[in-house]
C-alpha cells in the first residue's frame, strides 16, 4: 500500500499540472491533512495486525496462578 501511494505520489510530482493546486496556502493545508489521513490508516493497519497478548499460564515463579488472581 505504502509502495503504491509513493509512486502515485512520485508521477504526480512529475506532472505540473496535477501539483499545482498544492502549491497554494490551501493546497498546502489540504496536503497536510491527506498526510495526516495516510499516517493514521498506517497506524490504523497496524493495530488490526497487530497479535493479541495471551495471558501468561504460569506466573514467573513457575507456579499457576490462583484463580481470580490478579494478572
Amino acid at each position: 500500500m505504502t509502495l503504491l501511494t509513493l509512486a502515485t505520489i512520485g508521477l504526480g510530482a512529475l506532472n505540473p499540472t496535477y501539483v499545482r493546486p498544492y502549491q497554494t496556502g490551501l493546497g498546502q493545508l489540504v496536503l497536510l491533512g491527506l498526510g495526516a489521513m495516510f499516517v493514521a490508516l498506517l497506524v490504523w493497519i497496524r493495530q488490526l495486525t497487530a497479535p493479541v497478548q495471551v495471558p501468561r499460564f504460569l506466573n514467573g515463579s513457575g507456579e499457576r496462578s490462583p484463580a481470580g488472581a490478579p494478572r
